[in-house]
């Protein structure tokens, strides 16, 4: 028993003598207990208690965090009309194209060349289109233009309810929107408020 309790006291010795563990190596030495060693040892039992106070202390924070489990879903009375936006690809409706767009945008935004511009024409349906392109305006408005042959929102919005009430085109605004140009400038503006929720559109 004295020869394994022998045996013992050197492994430990050996062991503090390897780790990495700060102040250990000057805790466990051969020979008697000195002074520095108690020193040394209560030195690392403080660190070590500081360490497991700190631990304790952000699991107990963590346990204590105020934390929600459940949701509620509520209904909102007061929202704001929805912006939204209606897009076409078909940016301009040749029904309401006139020979002078033609001259000034056939090909450009249309891709029409010149030698096809009587071909063009009469399948549009336009009388004596080479007399009607020989007298072209002297300007031209692009604004004008994409807001006369671009898609009306008349057209397109079939139904329309914001909750529990219905709503129309007086609802929306045409606005120009050149960063988004697959669509023509159809936009919505917010004009009214409704004391319910849901935006309900069926359009063409």
């Amino acid at each position: 028993m004295e020869a394994q309790e022998g045996e013992a006291a050197p492994n430990i010795v050996a062991f503090a003598g390897r780790s990495t563990l700060h102040g250990i190596s000057h805790v466990f030495l051969a020979g008697p207990l000195t002074p520095r060693r108690i020193a040394w040892g209560a030195a690392v039992l403080a660190a070590l208690g500081i360490v497991l106070y700190q631990v304790a202390d952000r699991v107990q924070y963590y346990a204590g965090y105020d934390h929600v489990t459940a949701l509620d879903k509520g209904e909102g009375r007061q929202l704001t009309f929805p912006a939204v936006s209606f897009c076409n690809v078909n940016r301009i409706r040749r029904s309401r194209l006139t020979p002078n767009d033609l001259h000034w945008v056939g090909r450009e935004l249309l891709g029409v060349e010149l030698s096809d511009y009587p071909e063009y024409s009469r399948a549009l349906g336009w009388p004596d289109p080479e007399a009607a392109r020989a007298f072209p305006s002297r300007s031209f408005n692009l604004r004008e233009f994409v807001d006369r042959t671009s898609h009306d929102l008349e057209d397109m919005l079939l139904e329309c309810r914001f909750g529990n009430r219905p709503c129309g085109t007086r609802n929306f605004s045409t606005v120009s929107a050149p960063r988004f140009p697959p669509g023509p400038p159809l936009g919505c503006s917010a004009t009214p408020t409704s004391p319910c929720s849901g935006l309900s559109v069926r359009q063409l």
